[in-house]
């Protein structure tokens, strides 16, 4: 009897284990607004995304990590654990969060408030008013209650300030250091910054997607105007330099630019580290991306006109099909329009389509400097649309050069390969 009885409570315990495991992580969303959360859960810049209209979303998650919600092109950091409950919604400063591991997130929200890493902003003041400045956000960082925190929240909070702290340094050093403004820097001093924030080892891996990309960018802007890599730099632990050529090589693989050069370094990052930690996510990634070499057939793309029609824009097979994708809120893509639309009514003849991802339609449309075409076309951004998988679009300002039988011929273009490919047709 008393056997029976274990049976049926282990079965009644694994039934509900298994209720919990499928429940998993739930996100409710009562801002108003549609959101994007996308997941960095890998050991370098791997991320999933999820769509979260107005609607309550079950997420399957193994282990704690760190999430980024995107909301009207703003960002906002977000630490969830498995079989958990979030809501998030809106109040006079903005975004707020509710539920479980709430008071460490809106701590979390509260730093990005008071320290919002604004390095035009810094970059720009004396080294006095740096200084005076970076005090000033210390002792508002320092008055946010933490007595709350979990053990592992408490570390993870001093890896998060101490993060942004040495981001900020070092992308002063960096900039001063190349306008040569007020401050002597050493590309020694730049290093040394360099290697304390990549020392972050747990960080890096667990760590926020805004801290990760900032991570990227200025490590990559730094190398690439000093015009070295890691081998450069003997003094630097060979972990250090395996995981900073990791963060090149995938830094290289979504930008789809240079197949030549990512197929080289690769080979090279394979002989240096043949039993590399990192090696199966780059492969999987650098799989990903071959898709869009030349030649490679290209998937349709589902996009709306301005009375919210729906068009297959690879439907009709053109010798030549131009794409820019584009958002009213991208500066660097309002700067190209003009000598886009040149080349529009310059070679008249061959279809060039602008697909904006902004979220709001109405901005879209009413948006004056872009000329109204019928080859003006939406995807938002915060749609389900599968252009943003298949087409690997994380954010605007690219074009797409589609030839004959829907072929790349450049999936990854700039503005300057445009003409380029033009006159190769003809």
């Amino acid at each position: 009897m008393a056997k029976t009885t274990n049976q049926i409570l282990t079965l009644v315990a694994l039934l509900l284990l298994g209720c919990q495991q499928q429940e998993g992580l739930k996100i409710i969303n009562s801002t108003g607004q549609p959101l994007i959360l996308k997941s960095f859960k890998g050991k370098i810049v791997d991320h999933d995304t999820f769509q979260i209209q107005q609607q309550t979303r079950t997420i399957a998650l193994e282990a704690p990590q760190f999430f980024m919600v995107e909301m009207e092109e703003q960002f906002f950091p977000l630490y969830l654990s498995p079989h958990t409950e979030v809501e998030l919604s809106i109040d006079k400063d903005g975004l707020i969060y509710q539920g479980d591991g709430s008071y460490f997130n809106n701590a979390l929200l509260e730093s990005r408030r008071i320290d919002p890493c604004d390095y035009n902003y810094e970059t720009g003041l004396t080294k006095a008013q740096y200084l005076s400045y970076r005090d000033s956000l210390e002792q508002q960082l320092n008055e946010i209650p933490t007595g709350r925190f979990s053990k592992i929240e408490k570390q993870i909070w001093k890896d998060e300030l101490q993060s942004y702290r040495l981001m900020s340094k070092f992308y002063r050093l960096f900039v001063n250091g190349l306008l040569l403004l007020q401050e002597n820097c050493s590309d020694d001093l730049e290093d040394d910054v360099l290697k304390q924030i990549f020392q972050l080892h747990q960080h890096l891996e667990t760590g926020s997607g805004i801290y990760s990309g900032m991570t990227l960018d200025l490590m990559n802007a730094y190398w690439n105007t000093k015009n070295v890599d890691e081998s450069h730099y003997p003094h630097l632990p060979d972990n250090l330099k395996e995981r900073l050529l990791a963060l090149k090589i995938n830094n290289i693989i979504p930008s789809g630019k240079k197949f030549n050069v990512l197929d080289s370094t690769l080979t090279a990052f394979k002989k240096q580290y043949p039993n590399s930690v990192y090696s199966t996510e780059i492969e999987n990634n650098y799989k990903d991306i071959m898709v869009f070499k030349k030649g490679k057939k290209a998937k349709d793309i589902v996009a709306y006109n301005a009375e919210g029609d729906a068009v297959q824009l690879l439907a009709q097979e053109k010798d030549l099909l131009i794409i820019k994708v584009w958002a009213t809120w991208c500066k660097p893509c309002i700067e190209e329009l003009n000598e886009f639309q040149s080349l529009e009514e310059k070679y008249s003849d061959i279809p060039f389509v602008k697909v904006s991802i902004d979220h709001d339609r109405e901005k879209w449309s009413s948006f004056g400097k872009i000329k109204r075409t019928e080859n003006s076309y939406i995807i938002p951004r915060n749609s389900d649309n599968s252009f943003f998988e298949d087409y690997k679009i994380e954010g605007a300002g690219r074009y797409i050069i589609i030839g004959k039988d829907n072929r790349f011929i450049n999936a990854f273009a700039e503005l300057h390969d445009l003409e380029k490919a033009i006159l190769n047709r003809l």
